[in-house]
């Protein structure tokens, strides 16, 4: 983003939201940015409405590489937080309670999927 951040906010603000297949709002994330969690995701691992987390990684499907090198406007496949109270997620009863990490050398960071909204 530049320092002016008016101009990108107008540009997004133009963008049509019937032009996507998902929320009406623009989200645009980057490397290092704070976000917030919307809606519980996994309630024994920590992931509830309200948690805060760092981007990591924004991750695009390979299959998009030419749309990106374009300059399209391409929805992520999986963004990486960091939620420091991320404990992990929980195994069957007859583990013991253990917990696993989908980076074990990275135990905060939690893949997030994108995911299609269905209206009814």
């Amino acid at each position: 983003m530049s320092g002016n951040n008016d101009d990108c906010i107008d540009a997004l603000k133009a963008l049509p939201p019937q032009a996507y297949d998902y929320a009406p709002d623009i989200l645009c994330v980057t490397e290092g940015c704070e976000v917030r969690l919307l809606q519980n995701i996994n309630i024994a691992a920590g992931l509830v409405t309200s948690q805060s987390g760092t981007v990591v990684k924004v991750i695009y499907n390979n299959a998009d590489a030419n749309l990106l090198l374009a300059g399209e406007h391409v929805t992520p496949y999986c963004i990486l937080v960091s939620f420091t109270a991320f404990q992990g997620f929980a195994q069957n009863a007859n583990d013991g309670n253990r917990r696993t990490f989908p980076f074990p050398n990275q135990p905060t960071w939690v893949p997030i999927y994108r995911k299609r909204l269905v209206f009814c």
